[in-house]
């Protein structure tokens, strides 16, 4: 296990021959200029040789599994992640203290050890969604924490005061505390936006984000080993109460020993507290990375439940002072910008009588509302500034430590406010459900026709990283060890689009997939491949955008509109993986007209957002002899400085040359999402219009994901074959052998006229040896035109086929 305090990511070590050209230099020279040549020249060395070591460790391929809490070590070995997430230590939920309780009362510091002992990386959990409180004993004359709501059931008569221990009491730095509260870290009080004091009992109020109706709520879990005698015994019947949720809700039935709002992202002193918080944990605790839940949530999802509150109120009137002019504002119906009430806008615009508010809240008409698009690209804004600042202070921290340790976090991609966290999140570490779907998201579903690239290729290109951290949820009915081939299909599945499958974590009523030795069967895989494959790109003949603004530009009050944007997006995604296409995902940040001239097509699934800078891009790049697909309502909308409203002519409308630009108002990538993925001739048609030679040829069935990648540098290059199974059969967890195919592949320019080697690596490999050479009868060189055949042999979840030069370093 490496040293975590005293890291060294270079490990420098001179080489032999450096150093006996230095010697002999030295034997010979001796004057001052030749002096000042040598230590220029040992310096030059050691920078060329630091640039060529590893990247800090969580840039190659990391596996990871969540929460050891229940786990032996031995599991924990048989597991084999390089990494937990949640490994023990956690941040943010109740204030400081929350650390103290844990390393005084619970398993935690032993739960952290285990992994360390098992030779994994524990990493800490931060929450920076909710704030609350948790019930607990107390004796208040020793000052002294007896039982806290986790362990309730095993009360045996302690007597002392029952107390809401959180947040609230931390910050209120209460006559009981049994640990040290906010004044004696210095901390400043909360205040309500116009700096008066907030009153006991309130601070809930004014963290809280809100409805439209102005009301907010606790999201409560209990203890369900609590008896209703203990109970009353224990004076929790006093201040708690029981409630009862579906069986398969986990922590959802019982007495409530738990409760947490969920937070206004706007709140600069909220802001301020949590970059604070994490910092010292980091400093505190020296976790391998942390993970910060909520990352990238800006509070606008639905738009009408989640985006309003106290500070939300006040900083969007400060925003409208910035961005109108009182003669603006007041054309736009705001009379008085200093008590304009946002959250009273939206709970009765376009009301009429008679009328229900599911219909008010999807009328066409906030689709050009300035007022409301404001408010969405305000609370934008305001949450991709809060998550730069703790982003910011985490890493601060370990730079203060002398780490470079991974922040990262549940940033859901398709969510809006997750598609801006480039730059600002070392690896998508993201919940997502297979079966099933988040409210307006296109469900991915289960194998055999789920596709998972839509969500973790996005993740990726989210990532400082060359992958993400997928954890994809399935019904109880099919969790554990009796649906292990599942969890091997959906995890190589995710491995060849990017995505590292993480195991062991659940939220309510949904469940991860597979047992621990499936687990091990797959960590143990990607680990011994991991050196040889990290940080590849797609050898990609088409690029497809996402677009962010374009995502936010579908809402209505009542929230996404899929239809006109994601569903659209997710059916390229899957019909692309279908038909083999060799395709890369391209954010819409990122085109530029250099970034673009490497595909053969860009595929702009309904983009409504297309700027005056991307379309300068878009004529260079047809210029150069490049094609477009344009489908929906692609270039319809204004960006955010016009606030997201309909442009009166289309932006595409000034390309001028339009003979390589293919432009249809349908949205045929909706209509394959709709069809759950059958043959549909839509898309085909529109990419056989564009007529382009591409790079990859084989006859796999639509069964089989086939994807190529390279990995480029001098001599160690590597073009890689991924290959993944699909024909599973859910009902009986079987999957069947995936038949022998032929692919055929242009060679990249690094790899022509060069003898090459072919292997290829299979987790159903009996023996030690991880890539073995594929035979020379199953390959043929075309050299004439440099292309590659192979001949796929049969294989169960997953190969990986690896062509390098001979004399391969």
């Amino acid at each position: 296990m490496e040293n975590n305090t005293k890291p060294c990511y270079c490990n420098f070590r001179p080489k032999n021959k450096l150093f006996s050209q230095i010697s002999a230099f030295w034997k010979i020279h001796h004057n001052c200029l030749e002096i000042a040549f040598l230590i220029l020249l040992i310096v030059l060395n050691i920078c060329s040789f630091a640039q060529e070591q590893k990247l800090p460790w969580w840039h190659q391929y990391t596996t990871i599994s969540t929460d050891p809490e229940f786990k032996s070590l031995n599991e924990i070995r048989v597991i084999n992640a390089e990494t937990w997430r949640a490994a023990g230590w956690f941040g943010g939920f109740y204030g400081f203290w929350f650390g103290d309780m844990l390393e005084n009362h619970t398993d935690v510091p032993n739960r952290w050890n285990r992994v360390i002992e098992a030779g994994s990386k524990p990493m800490m959990y931060y929450e920076a969604g909710e704030v609350g409180d948790f019930v607990t004993l107390i004796d208040e004359e020793k000052k002294e924490l007896l039982l806290e709501g986790w362990h309730w059931h095993k009360w045996t008569g302690q007597e002392g005061y029952v107390h809401w221990y959180g947040l609230e009491a931390f910050m209120n730095n209460v006559p009981w505390a049994p640990y040290p509260t906010a004044d004696d870290y210095g901390l400043s009080a909360f205040t309500y936006p116009d700096g008066r004091a907030i009153p006991a009992g309130k601070l809930y109020d004014v963290l809280a984000k809100r409805y439209h109706n102005d009301s907010w709520a606790f999201m409560e879990f209990t203890n369900p080993d609590i008896t209703d005698e203990m109970a009353q015994k224990t004076g929790l019947a006093n201040i708690s109460h029981k409630q009862h949720m579906a069986p398969d809700v986990q922590q959802g039935s019982g007495w409530v020993i738990g409760r947490l709002i969920s937070q206004d992202h706007t709140n600069p002193q909220l802001l301020k507290y949590q970059c604070q918080e994490i910092a010292y944990s980091i400093k505190r605790y020296k976790p391998w990375g942390v993970h910060i839940d909520n990352f990238g949530a800006t509070d606008i999802y639905p738009s009408h439940q989640n985006s309003f509150g106290i500070w939300a109120v006040h900083t969007f009137r400060e925003f409208l002072k910035d961005r109108f002019t009182p003669e603006q504002l007041a054309e736009l119906g705001v009379k008085s910008v200093e008590t304009f009430d946002i959250r009273e806008y939206t709970a009765s615009a376009y009301a009429e009588p008679g009328r229900s508010n599911k219909i008010r809240l999807r009328d066409p008409r906030w689709m050009d509302d300035v007022i409301f698009r404001a408010h969405l690209i305000h609370k934008t804004e305001k949450g991709i500034h809060y998550w730069q600042e703790i982003y910011k202070s985490a890493k601060n921290a370990y730079r203060s430590l002398g780490l470079n340790n991974p922040v990262f976090g549940n940033v859901m991609p398709p969510l809006p406010g997750c598609g801006f966290m480039k730059g600002i999140c070392d690896i998508a570490h993201f919940e997502w459900k297979t079966e099933g779907t988040y409210p307006a998201m296109p469900e991915m579903g289960l194998p055999p026709k789920a596709r998972v690239a839509y969500v973790s290729r996005l993740g990726e290109n989210l990532s400082e990283a060359s992958y993400c951290w997928p954890s994809l949820y399935v019904p109880k009915k099919y969790k554990g060890k009796a649906y292990e081939n599942l969890h091997k299909v959906l995890a190589f599945d995710c491995f060849a689009n990017r995505g590292i499958l993480d195991y062991n974590h659940w939220f309510l009523d949904n469940y991860s997939p597979g047992s621990n030795e499936s687990a091990g069967y797959i960590n143990t895989f990607i680990r011994s491949v991991a050196d040889e494959l990290s940080g590849r790109k797609y050898l990609a003949d088409i690029g497809l955008v996402y677009c962010p603004w374009s995502n936010l530009a579908s809402m209505n009050a009542a929230g996404l509109q899929p239809e006109i944007y994601l569903n659209e997006y997710k059916g390229w995604c899957d019909y692309l993986i279908n038909t083999h296409a060799q395709w890369d995902l391209i954010l819409s940040e990122d085109i530029s007209a250099d970034s673009l001239k490497y595909f053969k097509v860009i595929i702009l699934p309904s983009m409504l957002v297309v700027t005056p800078k991307q379309l300068t891009a878009f004529k260079i790049y047809l210029k150069g002899g490049g094609r477009i697909i344009a489908t929906g309502e692609t270039g319809a909308f204004y960006g955010p400085d016009n606030f997201l409203v309909h442009r009166p002519v289309n932006i595409l409308d000034q390309i001028g040359d339009f003979s390589k630009l293919i432009l249809t108002k349908d949205r045929p990538g909706g209509v394959y999402y709709s069809s759950k993925n059958e043959k549909i001739d839509g898309l085909g048609r529109l990419i056989d219009t564009c007529k382009f030679h591409p790079s990859l040829r084989t006859d796999a069935s639509s069964d089989i994901g086939v994807n190529a990648s390279l990995r480029e540098n001098a001599r160690k290059s590597v073009l890689t074959i991924d290959l993944n199974n699909y024909t599973y059969d859910l009902i009986n967890d079987t999957i069947n052998q995936a038949k022998t195919c032929r692919v055929s592949i242009d060679l990249p320019e690094v790899f022509i006229k060069q003898p090459l080697k072919i292997g290829c690596a299979d987790p159903e490999q009996k023996n030690d040896i991880v890539w073995e050479n594929l035979p020379s009868e199953k390959w043929q060189l075309d050299a004439k035109d440099d292309v590659l055949h192979i001949d796929v042999p049969s294989f169960k979840y997953y190969l990986i086929i690896s062509i390098k030069i001979s004399d391969y370093q």
